[in-house]
């Protein structure tokens, strides 16, 4: 459990190695050190998750967001809608994002909600021209299937979540999508 070590411990950790043996010795980088790298070069989805060991992982996180100017670089996720209320109040320009296994219910007009990360089986044209209604975006996770990703980007979604983004950057080619993950 990540509450169980101290940072010099995760800094010794190698991320890499599982990829590839070219890539051991890979460090576990802060998210401090992924804004910086990232910085005008990708969109970060930066999703927060509460597990009970957390000191103000909100407030840390926007303003940490908010020290390297990263508000348009970035989105905040969770599955916790307390937290995205929270993130709101403290930045209301930060897009959020609610992952869900299915949008069902009244969640589609909450304000503090920009986007919903659905998983991909339960989307349909229906969820997604509701969305739309109310000026809301999708994304679909995680879809590495060829069959799954032609079905969805032949429904209008916004974005996707993907283990293969050289086929979703393909599809991306042939159809009226503007924005992967």
């Amino acid at each position: 459990n990540i509450w169980e070590v101290t940072s010099d411990e995760i800094n010794n950790y190698d991320a890499g190695h599982y990829y590839s043996s070219s890539f051991t010795g890979t460090p576990i980088p802060t998210l401090e050190e992924m804004i910086q790298t990232a910085d005008h070069r990708i969109k970060l989805m930066i999703e927060l998750k509460k597990n009970g060991h957390e000191d103000q992982l909100e407030e840390k996180t926007v303003a940490l967001i908010q020290k390297y100017q990263f508000e348009d670089q970035c989105t905040i996720a969770s599955m916790d809608l307390d937290i995205l209320i929270k993130v709101k109040e403290l930045n209301v320009q930060l897009k959020t994002v609610y992952i869900t296994p299915v949008v069902y219910g009244d969640y589609y007009d909450l304000d503090f909600i920009d986007i919903f990360s659905v998983e991909s089986t339960f989307v349909n044209r229906t969820m997604i021209e509701r969305l739309h209604l109310e000026e809301k975006s999708i994304f679909v996770w995680t879809v590495n299937k060829e069959s799954e990703m032609k079905r969805l980007f032949s429904m209008n979604i916004d974005g996707i979540v993907t283990d293969r983004p050289e086929l979703a950057s393909y599809y991306k080619t042939l159809g009226k999508q503007d924005e992967f993950i």
